[in-house]
């Protein structure tokens, strides 16, 4: 699948009530102070104005997109609001992959505001599941399916990036077959997903595989 119709697909099967339990505090994730300044600061001479946001966060914290939801009525304040906050934020203090609204008051008297976004989990892309490889050996073919038809024999730990591929694999969980296990992680890795998605941006996010099955995503806070 294209990186248009893997978010297409995930946009299509996104339930809207996945949202984030807690909100975090301004302070969480950025100097809070230095931000207002420097928006008070850029601003000053304007006409206040709100400018809303969607921020989007990896796994690791890093503020991967600031994207405008809605603009104010100067798009050069706009853009200047969008500049300040991609230079202060930070995520280090949000725990998995996450996203979050901001509205941004303009003008002598800024402000800051921080509002639930919209979130799509990762999936499992079932037309990717075609089969074990042909280069693998048909001894280990069918050990490996073996041991993919038996749901509680493993357990991974996937991490997906924006184009759904798996970037990382991890086996929590050992097979009891320890010659299936590599093949297991290489077959996984040759899956494809269809990507987390923040307000409709893709981003890193981890889910964990029980089986061909999946029994959980890494949520956020």
């Amino acid at each position: 699948m294209t990186p248009t119709q893997l978010l297409t697909a995930a946009a299509a099967r996104c339930d809207p009530e996945l949202v984030p339990e807690e909100l975090p505090q301004v302070a969480d994730i950025a100097d809070s102070v230095a931000l207002t300044r420097a928006i008070g600061t850029a601003t000053f001479t304007q006409v206040s104005d709100s400018v809303h946001l969607s921020l989007a966060f990896d796994d690791d914290g890093r503020l991967m997109s600031v994207s405008v939801v809605r603009a104010g009525e100067s798009e050069s304040v706009t853009e200047r609001v969008r500049a300040l906050v991609t230079r202060h934020v930070r995520g280090d203090e949000l725990n998995g992959a996450s996203g979050l609204r901001m509205n941004v008051g303009t003008g002598p008297n800024p402000s800051i505001t921080l509002f639930q976004s919209s979130y799509c989990e990762p999936s499992l892309d079932q037309s990717s599941l075609r089969g074990l490889r042909s280069d693998v050996r048909l001894a280990d073919r069918e050990s490996v399916a073996a041991a993919f038809r038996n749901a509680i024999n493993y357990r991974a730990r996937v991490t997906i990036d924006p184009l759904g591929r798996a970037r990382a694999v991890r086996l929590e969980q050992i097979t009891g077959m320890p010659v299936t296990n590599p093949l297991i992680t290489e077959e996984i890795r040759n899956w494809r997903f269809l990507p987390a998605l923040v307000d409709g941006i893709a981003i890193d996010a981890v889910i964990v595989l029980n089986g061909n099955r999946l029994v959980s995503a890494a949520r956020w806070f």
